[in-house]
């Protein structure tokens, strides 16, 4: 029911990384032009932004990094409707927002915040499509395949590769976010 001109991404590490996806997806979807919040413009330099006819979206993994919450909450203070989307629903950020997301992805054993940045992956297209249409619609079939992909053997892929060699990563438009995440890791 708000009248939203643009959109700002609340985000850092990682989440940013998959934030640009989201980016992408909406300015296309949308026609809304989507920006990436630096958190300490808030949480270290004090900055009072106009949020009015914004909608603020937090991706964070914990939910209670101190400079995210920050920037949450004077979002919030200055108009913003805010969706956070959390691997914590008990975190401060899941409980800032005014529509909270948990991205459910489980503990990060592994690589850190793989699977938190997978479901963000996910989140981001659910999330786009639904504010497109105005309907969150269920993805069935895709859990499904993701499900039964996460299972795949691959060990044959992995046994090629060589610690000494370099990787080269490059990508723009939707698959930016992976580049950038490749890189990052």
């Amino acid at each position: 029911s708000r009248e939203i001109k643009n959109v700002v991404l609340i985000a850092r590490g990682t989440s940013s990384n998959a934030g640009q996806l989201l980016k992408s997806l909406l300015e296309v979807e949308l026609g809304l032009p989507v920006g990436i919040i630096s958190p300490s413009s808030v949480s270290l330099y004090g900055a009072k932004l106009a949020f009015q006819n914004t909608l603020a979206i937090t991706l964070s993994q914990s939910g209670r990094s101190p400079d995210l919450v920050a920037t949450a909450t004077a979002a919030k203070a200055g108009g913003a409707l805010l969706i956070s989307a959390t691997n914590n629903s008990d975190s401060p950020l899941a409980k800032l927002g005014d529509l909270h997301i948990d991205l459910n992805a489980g503990p990060e054993i592994a690589v850190a915040a793989t699977k938190s940045f997978s479901a963000e992956l996910f989140v981001s297209l659910k999330l786009a499509t639904a504010l497109k249409s105005g309907t969150v619609k269920a993805y069935p079939e895709i859990i499904a395949d993701t499900r039964k992909n996460l299972g795949a053997d691959f060990s044959e892929l992995i046994s090629e590769l060589d610690s000494k060699r370099s990787i080269s990563v490059i990508g723009r438009g939707f698959g930016y976010c992976n580049t950038r995440e490749l890189a990052l890791k």
